[in-house]
């Protein structure tokens, strides 16, 4: 039939899990991209907390130092850079430190220009910024440890940018493959929902043309389509 039960269970339930796919897609389209900036911002804080608390007490040329600091550094991914007063390299994880420690100085010096502020304290600034030399976006963070040695550190933007795309291409291929199989589902689960309403369907049908011998069969189910073909059995034989 052309406006069937089973077919509109199909497409409402199928139109509802699109829609909501749509709208986690979208929602991860606009907002995605801001959460792992916010994201990243936590991480560079908690990674200076870290290495504050692990120089505190002069032990920063110490082998426990270093494993914190690489550790640090490779798990979230981060350029660090740490100099002492005399803007002498103490810690370095890039090979080529002039890039870093002219920006570091340069803000104690001159400021953050035109750069995007996302937290700042007595301590330190975490802030988005175009990097003229390298062509690139980066989330930074620069200040000084509580021993008075001065700290950079930051994270590329396009890794970020690249991570939203890429959750966002896998939700759109993992929604798709969901929304058909989910269909093929509905559809089967309706059908089974249907069949027996189309059984007494069919049933009416034949009584009006006085065939009271047709019987729903309700195969010991207890549940509302089971007693309406009860009570038509119970029409069926009164009418009869």
């Amino acid at each position: 039939m052309r406006h069937s039960i089973n077919k509109q269970f199909a497409l409402i339930f199928s139109g509802l899990m699109a829609g909501t796919i749509l709208l986690c897609w979208f929602a991860n389209t606009m907002f995605l991209g801001q959460f792992y900036i916010t994201h990243k911002r936590d991480v560079l804080c908690n990674a200076y907390v870290q290495l504050n608390n692990a120089s505190n007490g002069g032990n920063i040329e110490s082998d426990e130092f270093d494993v914190t600091f690489e550790q640090i550094a490779s798990k979230n991914n981060l350029d660090i850079l740490i100099l002492d007063s005399d803007t002498r390299t103490i810690k370095s994880t890039v090979n080529d430190t002039g890039v870093l420690t002219d920006r570091l100085l340069g803000y104690f010096l001159r400021g953050t220009g035109k750069a995007e502020s996302l937290y700042s304290n007595d301590k330190y600034h975490v802030q988005k910024i175009f990097d003229p030399w390298m062509n690139m976006e980066f989330i930074e963070l620069w200040g000084l440890l509580s021993n008075g040695n001065m700290i950079v550190m930051r994270s590329p933007m396009d890794s970020i940018t690249e991570s939203a795309a890429i959750a966002n291409r896998f939700l759109a291929y993992v929604g798709a493959i969901a929304v058909v199989i989910s269909a093929l589902i509905i559809w089967f689960v309706s059908k089974k929902i249907t069949e027996p309403i189309l059984e007494l369907a069919n049933i009416s049908a034949r009584m009006i043309h006085l065939d009271f011998d047709a019987k729903y069969n309700d195969r010991g189910k207890n549940n509302e389509i089971a007693l309406l073909g009860r009570h038509i059995n119970q029409l069926s034989e009164t009418l009869e």
